[in-house]
């Protein structure tokens, strides 16, 4: 028994020896005596993607040794290396690398130390973008764009997808000079710009980040172009005609048809009810002073009142001389009487300079017409 362990013991030995005869044999080819060395990699190693472009980041934050970086990809065919000078502390590769293919793409990254050593390869893939994301992106959604006079261009703006960065708006101010107001904003909201010159157009263009670490914007191919259809100056304007009109009964500053278009809204032209209690339609002529395109009609009814007075629809005709009248569009008014209502017509008038504008029928079924404010655009 005590031979056979011994034989045992010895086999066990022999087989040891002859294994690591075998591996100081590989050690003598593949390393040629010398001791395997892989130098410190790139820590925390991103892509962060880019227009046809990345950029390679990451840490050094131990082995002093390194010299240089090498990254490789497109299978290995194509490859950058750069060397570097270690600091005493942790030493951040910020490295572009250009002219890449739109779509996704792997890295590998080695170092090196002085002696040519390369550290284990570190894997690490990015997106890159290109012309089909930038033909795929649109200009940010606007709700209304509307000339106010008080305050001036007011956009309303629909919510933005989280990628979009900012907005831009190009503009021409009332001294006639460009310039570009910008929104930020995502969320829906109204920006105002005081200063726009009525009736120019805006340009809206958007800009866009693919990802949030994306080295580059990518801006909208062509911006959208919107004119701005501001009201008309009603200075000027003169009234020539009128189906009736309540001239004692609503007081000296009331009633009368010159009241809608004062630029108040507190006062009102009202059809006539002392006395007579003409039925519709009620309507209204005025000389513009000047010919006008018109696109549309900006009617605030009779605040107060119960909105008995509320208009419903109506017809608008122009004219060329103030006696020949041409059918121009029909319109309804919406039953609200505490704002200016804006109305645009299915098409746009020739260039006139007398208007006519026709009440057909209102909310209540009454006979009467209170109209705050008349204006076109």
């Amino acid at each position: 028994m005590k031979k056979m362990k011994l034989i045992i013991y010895l086999t066990v030995f022999l087989a040891l020896v002859i294994s690591c005869e075998k591996m100081d044999a590989y050690k003598d080819v593949f390393q040629k005596g010398k001791e395997i060395s892989y130098p410190g990699i790139l820590d925390s190693a991103k892509v962060l993607p880019g227009n046809g472009r990345v950029m390679i980041t990451g840490l050094f934050t131990s082995d002093p040794k390194i010299v240089k970086y090498r990254i490789y990809w497109n299978g290995g065919l194509d490859s950058l290396e750069k060397g570097i000078i270690r600091s005493a502390g942790v030493d951040t590769v910020r490295q572009i690398i250009g002219n890449l293919p739109e779509g996704n793409t792997s890295f590998g990254i080695r170092t090196f130390d002085v002696k040519g050593n390369p550290s284990v390869l570190v894997s690490v893939s990015g997106n890159i973008y290109g012309n089909n994301y930038q033909t795929g992106i649109i200009n940010r959604g606007i709700k209304s764009a509307e000339f106010n006079t008080a305050a001036g261009l007011v956009i309303d703006w629909i919510e933005a997808n989280p990628t979009l960065v900012a907005t831009s708006v190009a503009y021409t101010a009332i001294n006639g000079s460009q310039k570009i107001f910008w929104t930020v904003d995502n969320k829906a909201h109204k920006d105002t710009i005081p200063d726009f010159k009525p009736g120019a157009s805006i340009g809206v263009r958007s800009r866009y980040l693919p990802e949030p670490a994306s080295i580059d914007t990518f801006t909208v191919l062509k911006a959208d172009t919107l004119k701005i259809l501001a009201p008309f100056d009603r200075t000027n304007w003169i009234v020539t005609g009128f189906s009736d009109q309540e001239a004692t009964g609503e007081g000296v500053n009331n009633g009368r048809a010159v009241f809608a278009f004062d630029g108040d809204p507190a006062t009102f032209w009202h059809s006539q009810w002392d006395a007579a209690q003409p039925v519709y339609p009620h309507w209204v002529s005025v000389d513009m002073g000047t010919s006008n395109v018109i696109s549309g009609l900006l009617i605030f009814p009779r605040q107060g009142g119960g909105g008995a007075g509320t208009p419903k629809d109506g017809k608008i005709e122009v004219s060329t001389d103030g006696t020949t009248w041409a059918a121009a569009g029909t319109f309804v008014v919406g039953n609200s009487n505490t704002a200016y209502q804006k109305i645009v017509l299915k098409q746009p008038t020739a260039a006139v300079r007398y208007v006519k504008v026709t009440f057909l029928t209102n909310y209540s079924g009454q006979p009467w017409l209170g109209i705050a404010e008349l204006n076109m655009f």
